[in-house]
Order: C-alpha cells, then structure tokens, then sequence
C-alpha cells in the first residue's frame, strides 16, 4: 500500500470494533506483504486489518465472502462437536454492525478474533511447530468441500476461486 496508517488513523480504526474490553495494545504482527495486519490486546486477543484495496479491488465483496465463509465453518465445526470460537475466525463487526470500518480516506479495515494456537509462519520456533502447520488447512479443506462457492463474489479482477486455490495450493506440495 502506498501509504502507512497514522496512529491516528489505526486508533480510530479501533474504535470502530466491538471489542471486549479497554485496547491495552495495538502492534504490527506478522510480516504480510499485502495487507497491514496488527495484534490487538484487550479483553481478548484480535487482528486488525486494513485491507489493500489496490490488490482487492472490491473490498465490500471479499468481506461478504470471509463472512460466507466464516458463518459456514462456524456451523460445520458446531455439526462436528467442536467450539467455533477455538477452531474458526469470528468476525468482530463494527458498532454499527458492519463487517469492515470504511474511513473517510477508503481505507477499508476488518477485525477478527485471533485463534488460540495460531502464529504468524515467521514465529516458529522448530521443525515439529512447522510439520504440524498443515493440519488444520487439512481439516478446513475437509470442511470446505461442501461449501456453496457460487455464493461468492470475485473481490478482484485477478481473484481466483477456492477451487483453484486448492489445485494450486495441491500441485505444489506435488511439485515439493
């Protein structure tokens, strides 16, 4: 993105959240290269993103998507015995009930509750944390299998389908 969030900005962007509790902390996480991703601590551990609208040209829509996609593992998981709120992202809305934060400069923010066990892939500390990082793609792909795809909308012009994701994501771990 061209220009970085001023402090302002990204505590305005907070403010716009249900979260649970006072904000303790707002810090850069991860190392993402397409969106600004950030840990927030309060009540309760969240990521705030703002969205990079130049690589997602349609913001509004990949959200309604990560909400599709969200509200059908949360049902799957609940069919399966499991706890959602452990094993799939829940989308925080805004206090207008909104799924994103739109600022008066377009910059498109969305919150979600972080899972337990998930780190960022650069934080591993040894080989068996890495080994163990597929599973849970497994067990989401499982789940996945029978989602309503032609609910989806195309957030971008060169946004592929989960569909193709999956062939792309299988023919590299063929390939090694």
């Amino acid at each position: 993105m061209k220009n970085k969030l001023t402090n302002e900005e990204l505590q305005n962007a907070l403010s716009q959240f249900t979260l649970e509790g006072e904000v303790k902390s707002c810090s850069p996480y991860g190392s993402g290269h397409i969106n600004d991703t950030f840990l927030v601590e309060a009540g309760r551990k969240y990521i705030l993103q703002r969205i990079n609208s130049e690589i997602f040209t349609k913001p509004r829509e990949l959200m309604e998507n990560v909400d599709l996609v969200c509200r059908f593992m949360t049902e799957e998981i609940k069919k399966q015995g499991g706890n959602p709120e452990r094993e799939s992202l829940q989308i925080i809305k805004t206090k207008d009930g909104n799924l994103y934060y739109e600022d008066e400069k377009k910059n498109f923010s969305e919150c979600i509750s972080i899972l337990p066990t998930v780190r960022p892939s650069t934080l591993w500390k040894n080989r068996s944390t890495f080994m163990k990082a597929p599973m849970p793609l497994g067990i989401f792909k499982s789940f996945f299998q029978t989602f309503p795809q032609k609910n989806c909308m195309r957030p971008s012009p060169t946004s592929m389908t989960a569909h193709s994701v999956f062939q792309h994501f299988s023919e590299g771990c063929r390939r090694g």
